[in-house]
């Protein structure tokens, strides 16, 4: 449980430095080579499922926006062929 909550706090960034990277790597410096490259990969796995997740929305958005915009342009055109 100690170890699932340290890589918790190292991946939310929130005092990994001062409260573990450091005390960790003056008593064993080998840990460096193993919690540096978790911290980049979570990083940057985490902000790659943000950025996923504001992508599909403004796809969406954008989507439907589309799809309305069609469909009000057909009803333009009918009217317009109606009057003639």
């Amino acid at each position: 449980p100690k170890a699932l909550f340290t890589l918790f706090q190292i991946s939310t960034l929130e005092s990994w430095c001062m409260g573990i990277v450091r005390p960790v790597g003056y008593h064993a410096p080998w840990t460096l080579l193993v919690i540096i490259p978790y911290i980049i990969f979570v990083t940057v796995a985490v902000l790659n499922v943000v950025t996923g997740i504001f992508v599909e929305q403004i796809m969406e958005a954008a989507k439907l926006d589309g799809d309305r915009l069609l469909k009000l342009r057909d009803s333009e055109v009918g009217h317009q062929l109606r009057e003639l």
